[in-house]
């Protein structure tokens, strides 16, 4: 089987491949998702081509429209930030879901079982499904 048009170069996978929060053991199903991750384009960034405007003319424009130091052309200047890219992957590299049975029922008192568990920036997390797909919508609407 070829190599696919939208594999990474092998330089960017060997950078990528050295951060700290990406370091899984030898063998691992976290190590083995890694490795796949890296290897692929994840997806394709929005951003303001600011080459193209001054190739058009039109720089000074959007400037003027976006301005210089502002939330919106922040937001801009983030959408290449390769930390999104080594977050991403560790979540994905780490995340495992293990879905009690349909019939359980927790004691009175009991604390919900972890059904998913996953690494962000090193740091483990271990979740119920109700407390994970709360923390999803929470962060979906913008109020967490």
């Amino acid at each position: 089987m070829g190599s696919q048009a939208d594999d990474l170069e092998v330089e960017a996978f060997d950078e990528l491949m050295d951060h700290p929060w990406l370091q899984f053991p030898q063998r691992t199903v976290a190590r083995r998702r890694r490795d796949r991750l890296l290897r692929k384009e994840m997806c394709h960034q929005e951003a303001i081509d600011y080459d193209l405007l001054d190739e058009l003319g039109q720089q000074e424009r959007m400037t003027a429209i976006i301005g210089d130091d502002t939330p919106l052309s922040r937001l801009f200047e983030m959408t290449y930030a390769p930390q999104y890219r080594f977050i991403t992957v560790e979540f994905l590299s780490t995340f495992m879901y293990r879905p009690q049975a349909p019939d359980f029922q927790p004691q009175p008192g009991q604390p919900q079982q972890a059904e998913t568990a996953f690494r962000l920036c090193e740091f483990p997390y271990h979740l119920s499904l109700a407390e994970f797909g709360s923390v999803l919508a929470s962060e979906t609407v913008g109020t967490g």
